[in-house]
C-alpha cells in the first residue's frame, strides 16, 4: 500500500511541479516601467510578450505581481520527502521544451473594450492547446498502470519513469482545441493603462493554460486527501 500512496503522491507533486514551471515561464512578474494607450493595445502588448517570453515588455504594462504565489507553489512541491522523482532533469526538459513552446503558440483575439473612467474591461478569446484535457488524461492512465505497478512490488523509480512516459505522450499529441474568452481588467494611472493582476487560479491563468488549472482543481482534494 506504500508503493500506491507513493504514486498519489508522485501525481500530486507532478502537478504542483507543472504549474510552477508554467508560471514562472510566462514571466508574469512585478510592474516597471510605462506604456501602451490604449487598453485594448495594453492587452495586446501583455500577451504578446507571453507569446515571444519578453519579460521586458509584461512588465511595462502589467501591475501585478506573482513572486509570492510562485514561492508558495515553489514550497508545495518541494515539502514532500520523495520530491526529487518529479524533479529529474527529464521531467524538466519535458515542460521546458515541449510543453511551454506549445503554450507560447497560443492565439487571440480581442474585442469589447469597454471604458470606464479609470478602469476598463478588454475580452480576449484565446485557442490554444488543451492542456487539461491532456494532464486529465495523463492522470487517469497513470493512476490505473500505477496501481498495478505498486501492487507488483515497483519501485519508485518505476513509478516515475512511466510517469514521463505517459505525460511525454499525452503532451506530444495535444490538439490545438481549447478556446475560452476571458476579460481583462485594467486601471488607467498618471494616465497609463496597466493590466491589473491577474487573480491567482483564475479564469485568464486558466484559459493561458488551455484548461489545465480547472483539471488541477478538480483533482486536488483527491490527491490532498492522499497525502
Amino acid at each position: 500500500m506504500d508503493n500506491v500512496k507513493s504514486s498519489s503522491s508522485l501525481v500530486a507533486k507532478v502537478i504542483s511541479l507543472v504549474v510552477i514551471a508554467v508560471l514562472s515561464s510566462l514571466c508574469l512578474v512585478g510592474l516597471s516601467g510605462c506604456a501602451g494607450p490604449s487598453p485594448t493595445e495594453v492587452t495586446q502588448q501583455f500577451l504578446d510578450g507571453i507569446k515571444n517570453n519578453d519579460t521586458e515588455s509584461i512588465q511595462e504594462v502589467y501591475g501585478g505581481d506573482t513572486s509570492t504565489m510562485l514561492s508558495a507553489w515553489q514550497e508545495d512541491a518541494t515539502s514532500e520527502e520523495d520530491s526529487t522523482a518529479v524533479s529529474s532533469q527529464e521531467m524538466q526538459d519535458l515542460y521546458q521544451n515541449t510543453l511551454m513552446p506549445k503554450l507560447r503558440e497560443f492565439d487571440y483575439e480581442v474585442s469589447n473594450e469597454q471604458i470606464n473612467g479609470d478602469t476598463a474591461t478588454v475580452d480576449v478569446t484565446i485557442t490554444t492547446y488543451a492542456v487539461g484535457d491532456a494532464f486529465s488524461s495523463f492522470l487517469s492512465d497513470y493512476m490505473n498502470q500505477a496501481v498495478t505497478l505498486a501492487f507488483s512490488g515497483a519501485s519508485e523509480d518505476d513509478l516515475t519513469v512511466l510517469a514521463e512516459s505517459i505525460l511525454n505522450s499525452k503532451i506530444n499529441s495535444m490538439e490545438k482545441s481549447y478556446t475560452d474568452t476571458v476579460t481583462i481588467s485594467l486601471t488607467k494611472s498618471d494616465n497609463t493603462w496597466k493590466v491589473d493582476t491577474l487573480q491567482e487560479d483564475g479564469e485568464v491563468e486558466d484559459a493561458l493554460l488551455g484548461g489545465l488549472l480547472t483539471i488541477i482543481n478538480s483533482y486536488g482534494e483527491v490527491y490532498d486527501s492522499g497525502e
